[in-house]
Formats: structure tokens, C-alpha cells, sequence
């Protein structure tokens, strides 16, 4: 909560600055040169890219021999972009609500931890690859600085790492058993704490070895579906915020929409607070200012872009966690592992 908290009043502390150094009238401009239209048009893009979202899931959970329909798929992927947010465990909370899921539909819970991994690994590849074209447009527009090239660094390489220890778990389970076992130890002592069992790692390898083989054997296609559908994510966002430049009367760039898209992403990941909140606006607004995009309409821009892939979700998620009886499961679920 105080993660959240503080993340709002960052946000806050963006929105004040901005509107400092924009005169008002600036915004007052961008907001009667609006057209609803083109906003219409963005909820409907927005709902796709959420669907788009829920496919790729079900895409990482068949690819481990999961098989889930995007009807069941919807609710659980809906409650977890509110779960990221409100959760003080941020990304481990995919994995809780995820396991309670599984549990709650009988499915196998190994199978279903590799499945969210490797949706993990395809949303990484797929930001990066989006990522490295913006960082391309910037510097050919010699606006590209060390603000967004060490971020990127970052992501670039926790994607590697994850490709990486992903690529050696298909190759052996043994290596990757070794491997997991140093990178525990590691992490426990640095942290001082027993964060993560070493029995339990090895007792995961073990229920997943069945998920590991399969996905050894699958078709390519099947490999390739979960980041074929991160890159159409990709693309359905920088859809998002075309329409929405289109709302505000502002003329679309390549470079200010793959930037502005690739920014939020990249925030979002490397960011201190949950989902970047107060990063990522602040990251967007300036970079769409540097490529001559108006403070005020850059702002508001940047607002309400992320209101549509932040905001807007977490408010589904809320609903969905209430109404599809997860909340419950994932109580139990904590009830049970505190037992254990």
C-alpha cells in the first residue's frame, strides 16, 4: 500500500511540474481541440488489446499442454492487471492468483507457473524488440540520452536472463536445477532471508518436468504464438495512442508513437513504483515534448494513454476479482501456504 501511495503522489508531483511549466492555456487548447470520436474509438482498441492480452495467456498455458478457453482465460488476466497495482508483491501476486486459479479449475499448478514464466518471456521479447526500433528513431532524432538508454540496458538484459534460463530448462533439467539452486542461494543470502526454498524449487522442477517435455516437442508455431501475440500487443497499443494524438488534434510521428508506446512499457518494467505510476507519465510527457510535441498536449496525452493500458484495466481487474469468486481463492490459497 504505502508502494501505491507513494507511486500516486509521484504521479501527482508529474502532473503539478508539467502543468507548471505548460501555460494553461495550452491545456485549455489541447482540450477543446478533442474529438470524441476518436476517443470512441480508442475504448474499442483498448478492449482488444485487453483480449489480445487474455490470447496470449491461453497461448503460454496450451503451449504447456493447458488447455483453456479465452472465456475462462478473460476473468483471471482481468483481476491480475488489478492484482499488479494493489498487490505489495507486484509481479509474485501473478503467480498467486494465478496458482489459486488453477487450483480453484483442477489444472495442474507446475504447468500453470511455467505457462505465466513464458508469457513472461514473450511480453519481454516483444517490448524489446518494439524497444529497440524507438531507441533507434530517438537517436536518429538525436534525442535518444542516458535517462532511456540505461533503463533499456536493464530490460534488455532481465529479458536475455529470462530467454536464457528458459532456452538451458529445454535443454536440461539438470543445469537448469543447478543454475536455479546457485541463483537461490544467492538471492537468500543478499536478502538475508529464506526467500525462496530450495526443496521447493526442486519439488517445482519435478511437477513440471511433464510441461518442460512437452513444450521440448511442440511445433514451432506453437513456440511462436505467445510472442507473435506480444508483438500484435505491441501494435494494437501504438493503434491506442495514434487515436488518441487523433483525439487531441495533434498530428502522428513514427517516432513519437513507437517512443511514446515503447517508453511506457519499458517504465513500467523499470520502475520503483507499481506499473511505473508517476514514472512513466513523467518518462512519456518528455519524451513527446523533445519531438516537438506541444508540453500541455503531451501531457495529456501521456495522461490518458496510460489511463487506457493502466487505469482502465485495474478498474476491470477490480471488478473481475469480485465477481469471479477469485478474491476468494486467493485467500485460501495464502491461508494454505501459511499453514505450510
Amino acid at each position: 500500500m504505502r508502494r501505491f501511495i507513494f507511486a500516486i503522489l509521484l504521479l501527482l508531483a508529474t502532473v503539478l511540474l508539467c502543468a507548471r511549466l505548460g501555460p494553461v492555456t495550452g491545456f485549455l487548447d489541447a482540450l477543446r481541440r478533442g474529438q470524441p470520436v476518436w476517443l470512441g474509438l480508442a475504448f474499442i482498441t483498448q478492449a482488444m488489446w485487453q483480449v489480445n492480452q487474455a490470447a496470449e495467456y491461453r497461448a503460454a498455458h496450451r503451449a504447456v499442454g493447458v488447455e483453456l478457453t479465452l472465456a475462462q482465460m478473460l476473468p483471471v488476466v482481468a483481476a491480475n492487471n488489478f492484482m499488479l497495482v494493489a498487490a505489495p508483491s507486484g509481479s509474485l501476486s501473478t503467480f498467486a492468483l494465478f496458482l489459486a486459479n488453477a487450483r480453484r479449475e483442477d489444472l495442474p499448478p507446475a504447468r500453470v507457473t511455467l505457462a505465466v514464466t513464458l508469457f513472461a518471456v514473450a511480453q519481454y521479447l516483444g517490448a524489446s524488440c518494439v524497444l529497440v526500433g524507438a531507441l533507434a528513431l530517438l537517436w536518429q532524432q538525436r534525442v535518444l540520452n542516458a535517462g532511456e538508454l540505461l533503463p533499456a540496458l536493464v530490460l534488455f538484459g532481465a529479458t536475455g536472463a529470462m530467454a536464457g534460463l528458459l532456452w538451458l530448462s529445454l535443454k536440461s533439467l539438470a543445469q537448469l536445477e543447478r543454475v536455479g539452486l546457485w541463483l537461490i542461494r544467492l538471492g537468500n543470502r543478499a536478502l538475508r532471508r529464506n526467500l525462496i526454498s530450495e526443496i521447493a524449487w526442486r519439488a517445482f522442477l519435478a511437477e513440471a518436468a511433464g510441461g518442460f517435455e512437452l513444450l521440448r516437442r511442440q511445433p514451432l508455431k506453437i513456440w511462436l504464438m505467445p510472442c507473435a501475440l506480444s508483438l500484435t500487443g505491441e501494435g494494437l497499443a501504438m493503434i491506442l495512442l495514434s487515436l488518441i494524438f487523433a483525439g487531441f488534434g495533434q498530428p502522428l510521428s513514427a517516432v513519437a508513437i513507437v517512443g511514446g508506446v515503447s517508453l511506457s512499457t519499458l517504465f513500467t518494467v523499470v520502475s520503483p513504483t507499481p506499473l511505473g505510476i508517476g514514472v512513466a507519465e513523467g518518462a512519456v510527457t518528455l519524451a513527446l515534448s523533445t519531438v516537438n510535441v506541444p508540453l500541455a498536449s503531451a501531457l495529456l496525452i501521456s495522461l490518458t494513454y496510460r489511463g487506457f493500458v493502466v487505469w482502465l484495466p485495474m478498474l476491470y481487474g477490480f471488478i473481475a476479482l469480485q465477481a469471479s469468486g477469485l478474491r476468494t481463492a486467493l485467500t485460501r490459497e495464502k491461508m494454505e501456504a501459511k499453514r505450510s
